[in-house]
């Protein structure tokens, strides 16, 4: 969040002063103010001197985050033996407010969610199935089995109807994406956790990051196959 309000106000601090230099350069030239062409073309470059000057400290103090986020990402991920990472908002399954953040790290033994400070780790071995779909794959096929929660093998529990929900509120016409992960829950019951990479981002390789290795190790285990639920 920081890191997004620092670039504006770099954005917006180098736009002001251009924008400044730029009309002053116009009006002494429109209203053939007494200043000689070197004189014009001198304050114009020494604007544009203070836009690039006053931008470089954003720059620097940007780069400076972003490499001590890898870092503490690096760190987290040696903690956690995670080989996979993504970051997703929360859709249903967890005890937090819809779009909650969070962070997925997935190992060869667990999986990891962390979110408002609080983390949940689910034993590979409870976990059933893990698929990424799109919002109008989701509901295609929620709609064409006669609303069952069950579908091809994935238990989408009351996903189908939050994710029918989002898609009449959506303000864009592209894919939104969602992993769908079903697992046995501390009560050996079968339960859904659901996430999504968000309508500004139509693709599906934030869910993929997670979806695809777990399938892979899931069927590992069960000797190439899925188990169906």
């Amino acid at each position: 969040m920081m890191l997004r309000v620092m670039r504006v106000v770099g954005i917006i601090w180098f736009i002001l002063c251009m924008a400044f230099g730029i009309a002053s350069y116009m009006m002494m030239t429109t209203y053939e103010l007494n200043y000689q062409t070197s004189e014009k073309l001198t304050m114009l470059v020494f604007f544009i001197a203070i836009s690039i000057i006053g931008i470089i400290p954003t720059i620097i103090h940007a780069s400076k985050i972003r490499r001590e986020a890898k870092q503490a990402l690096e760190h987290k991920m040696s903690a956690y033996n995670a080989t996979h990472y993504t970051s997703l908002q929360l859709v249903s399954g967890l005890p937090f407010a819809e779009n909650t953040s969070c962070q997925l790290f997935l190992s060869p033994s667990n999986l990891i969610i962390e979110a408002l400070s609080q983390h949940y780790t689910i034993d590979i071995s409870q976990i059933l199935a893990a698929q990424t779909k799109g919002d109008t794959e989701i509901i295609q096929e929620v709609t064409s089995s006669g609303g069952k929660a069950l579908v091809g093998g994935l238990l989408f529990g009351p996903v189908g109807a939050i994710i029918g929900a989002r898609t009449k509120t959506k303000k864009t016409a592209k894919v939104t994406f969602y992993l769908i992960i079903n697992y046995i829950n501390k009560n050996n019951e079968t339960d859904v956790l659901a996430f999504t990479s968000g309508e500004g981002y139509p693709f599906s390789g934030q869910c993929d990051k997670i979806s695809k290795p777990l399938t892979e190790w899931i069927t590992a285990q069960r000797g190439g196959t899925v188990t169906a639920l």
